[in-house]
């Protein structure tokens, strides 16, 4: 299973490296995103210690639920990109 988590986090990696070079991101979006990809490290490095299958499985859903969240916060970063949309989400009009 931890092959699986891995490749699935090699994707996400490699889509969130390609939305960060398209568009520059405010500090605090871009500090959160940086620590769910940490976490999501994290939960595969210890889902390949364990040999318990129902706490393997909790891992893995925790694993899914943030990835969802990663997936859906790079998915819009990429819209905003196609869109044109560069201005800084933070900022407030005058």
């Amino acid at each position: 299973m931890s092959r699986v988590l891995k490749n699935e986090l090699q994707n996400l990696r490699q889509s969130f490296e390609t939305c960060l070079h398209k568009m520059p991101l405010n500090k605090q979006f871009s500090a959160l995103l940086f620590l769910s990809m940490i976490w999501l490290h994290v939960l595969v490095a210890r889902e390949e210690g364990i040999q318990d299958e129902e706490e393997r499985r909790c891992i893995t859903n925790e694993f899914d639920q943030c990835k969802r969240t990663l997936t859906k916060g790079i998915e819009m970063l990429h819209e905003q990109t196609s869109q044109g949309r560069n201005e800084d989400p933070d900022s407030t009009p005058n």
